[in-house]
């Protein structure tokens, strides 16, 4: 579809085109030598005027270190978890676990295994 007008017209408006941009990337104007040594005066003293400006570093504090060298706040959370699960088995053993030590570390009880964590024994007689 067409609308009425000929390919051949648009072609030759593009010819043009291309004709008036050729003449103007020929022509192009240059900025005369006084221009230039003006503007690289100005240039040179507004360098001159202008003093440094150092932004103030942000201080990272000690939690926000750790959490950045742990992976985030999702690898402390993992980490939280993980001690106090740890924490949890240690005071509160589940029986395979009771099973396990006495059956591998040669203990007849588990009241025996006492001798193999020096803190424990006052853990269980305080009671």
């Amino acid at each position: 579809m067409n609308w009425g007008t000929a390919m051949s017209t648009e072609r030759e408006k593009d010819d043009m085109l291309v004709a008036f941009f050729d003449a103007g990337r020929k022509a192009a104007p240059q900025p005369s030598g006084d221009l230039m040594a003006r503007i690289l005066a100005d240039a040179d003293a507004e360098a001159a005027r202008r003093v440094p400006v150092r932004t103030p570093v942000a201080q990272r504090g000690f939690w926000e270190a750790l959490a950045g060298a742990l992976g985030g706040w999702p690898g402390l959370a993992s980490l939280a978890t993980a001690a106090a699960v740890g924490v949890y088995i240690g005071f509160s053993p589940p029986a395979p676990l009771e099973d396990f030590a006495v059956t591998y570390l040669g203990a007849e009880d588990y009241i025996a295994l006492v001798e193999f964590s020096p803190g424990f024994e006052d853990i269980l007689t305080e009671g």
